[in-house]
């Protein structure tokens, strides 16, 4: 995926995808977010995983800069996005009517929504710009310019 976008842009890429970096926490607490085990979603990459990918092309100078952040903050298991963890597959948002029971007064710690990347491909592209474009709340995780 990531070699077609060199390939056809010129400036910058920008991923923006469910975030997976907390789903043993959740399991540890009986949870997991709706979009855990969807079977159509397949890319399901944590921060981490993104860091392996980009970091090298970093290196060999395929890609300028990267700053990898997390949005929409997730605090407490009362949020629709999380499920109990019996929940089958292929789920949506939580439904008291539908789904298994949660523990919906459950406080959750830096678990957030979404995990986006930002990728410069040239030296001139302004990464603070266009991540202070992201509206609500986010945290960054990882930003090559200050390593």
């Amino acid at each position: 995926m990531l070699e077609t976008a060199y390939k056809i842009t010129s400036d910058f890429i920008f991923i923006n995808q469910p975030n997976s970096d907390k789903d043993v926490y959740l399991f540890e607490k009986g949870l997991k977010t709706f979009y855990s085990d969807w079977t159509s979603h397949r890319n399901l990459l944590t921060s981490y995983d993104f860091f392996k990918m980009l970091n090298p092309k970093k290196i060999e100078c395929t890609i300028n800069e990267f700053i990898i952040f997390k949005s929409r903050p997730i605090l407490s298991s009362a949020d629709n996005n999380i499920i109990a963890l019996e929940t089958i597959p292929n789920q949506h948002h939580y439904d008291e009517n539908k789904h298994p029971y949660k523990n919906s007064n459950i406080k959750l710690e830096d678990v957030y929504e979404n995990i986006g990347v930002f990728i410069s491909l040239k030296d001139n592209i302004k990464l603070d710009e266009y991540y202070g474009k992201v509206l609500g709340d986010k945290k960054i995780v990882y930003d090559s310019r200050k390593q």
